[in-house]
């Protein structure tokens, strides 16, 4: 899942600016702009390319995406969601930003198409040790399908795992 500012040529760069360009490379003005023109051109055609999934927000409920999502797990095929919330603040300690939980909808689709539980792994990038630590998979109970406080619990639960991934060994 990607944001779908980040898939369209005319709002990619100014996404990659204020998400990108400015607080990680610390290059602001014209000079910020310009680099985020010329990378978000090819950050497109990547995103295009690979068959990224793009998220809307803005739009409120957004049932393609899943339904996208949910033929390609069908077809045994994997996906990769980042669920921070970049509008949020980081957390000091773990350097992750509030999760969305939306995603965990996935799990209730995927038995009700297939009787079976769909395995989530948490996953880590560490930009700095330039490493990707993966965990054991996690399962939404299938009793807790519809309910948003399990559901919730268990997003908690991903993120916990997930900030212990770089310091736990796991690899």
């Amino acid at each position: 899942w990607v944001i779908a500012d980040m898939m369209d040529f005319q709002r990619a760069p100014d996404y990659l600016y204020l998400d990108f360009i400015e607080p990680a490379l610390h290059l602001h003005g014209a000079m910020g702009k310009i680099t985020a023109c010329i990378l978000s051109k090819i950050a497109v055609r990547l995103l295009r390319g690979i068959g990224s999934i793009p998220i809307d927000r803005s739009q409120g409920v957004f049932l393609e995406p899943y339904h996208k999502s949910l033929a390609l797990l069908v077809q045994v095929k994997s996906l990769a969601i980042f669920p921070e919330d970049p509008h949020l603040p980081e957390n000091p300690e773990n350097h992750l930003h509030p999760f969305m939980c939306g995603f965990l909808l996935l799990c209730g689709m995927y038995y009700r198409t297939t009787g079976r539980q769909l395995p989530l792994y948490p996953t880590r990038v560490a930009k700095m040790e330039r490493k990707v630590y993966f965990g054991l998979p996690m399962y939404l109970a299938i009793n807790d399908l519809n309910n948003q406080a399990a559901i919730r619990r268990l997003c908690g639960q991903l993120r916990e795992a997930i900030s212990y991934l770089d310091v736990s060994g796991t690899d």
